[in-house]
């Protein structure tokens, strides 16, 4: 008599904790590589004496990598997902689990359900990581590395053009009613231009009449609009 397995059971139990491990060994691998390949890279500019004749401190550098562990976890989170997958599948099959749990009459996705579950918490746990690290830690992330580049705790702007600007409500109202008029009368403009082409004359004769024709009255819609919003 084939019975359903509980949920949480001991089967459940042994194949999460492959999962975990796999997870883990595989995330330890990846980020390992991933900051020694940064540390190669970067170390010694970090370590270098600064302007002031001054050491780095190493605490500033050790605090960068530690903020800088959830972004690279976010990089290699799906490929070790998958690593994780496939390492634990490979270790029942090798210890032939797989076909053991077959001859039970367990299916393998109620084999491998623990495995789902752990891949849906990875996305979730990605998914919340992706919504508060752009607000928090990426913030901290980036001062720290602005000053190990920099050398200097003052955030400094280079090539920063700054203009006054005095825009009031009532300004940003007339420039978009002026904006409108222009844009009311260059489709005036383009329709009568194409009116008379479709006469059968020439594209540029066409333009040339329509310029002769519209620009004085779309001039004087101008400036009379610009004169109305100015006394107002």
């Amino acid at each position: 008599m084939n019975r359903g397995l509980k949920i949480g059971g001991r089967l459940d139990r042994y194949v999460g904790a492959s999962f975990v491990s796999s997870y883990a060994t595989a995330f330890l691998i990846l980020v390992g590589l991933f900051v020694i390949l940064d540390m190669a890279s970067n170390l010694d500019e970090y370590l270098r004496t600064w302007k002031d004749g001054s050491k780095p401190p190493i605490g500033l550098i050790v605090r960068y990598y530690v903020l800088n562990l959830p972004f690279v976890f976010l990089q290699v989170a799906p490929f070790v997902t998958l690593v994780a997958g496939m390492f634990t599948a490979s270790r029942l099959h090798k210890h032939s689990e797989i076909t053991a749990s077959l001859s039970a009459g367990v299916g393998l996705h109620r084999l491998f359900a623990p495995v789902l579950l752990g891949a849906v918490l990875s996305g979730w746990i990605m998914f919340e990581l992706r919504e508060t690290l752009g607000t928090t830690l990426g913030r901290q992330r980036d001062a720290v590395k602005y000053v190990l580049d920099r050398q200097q705790y003052d955030e400094v702007y280079f090539e920063l053009w700054l203009r006054d600007l005095n825009l009031n409500l009532s300004a940003s109202v007339g420039f978009i009613a002026l904006f409108g008029v222009a844009v009311l009368n260059g489709l005036v403009w383009v329709s009568a231009a194409e009116h008379i082409r479709r006469r059968g004359l020439d594209p540029h004769f066409a333009a040339e009449k329509t310029a002769m024709i519209r620009l004085r009255p779309g001039d004087c819609s101008a400036a009379k609009e610009a004169r109305v919003r100015k006394a107002s």
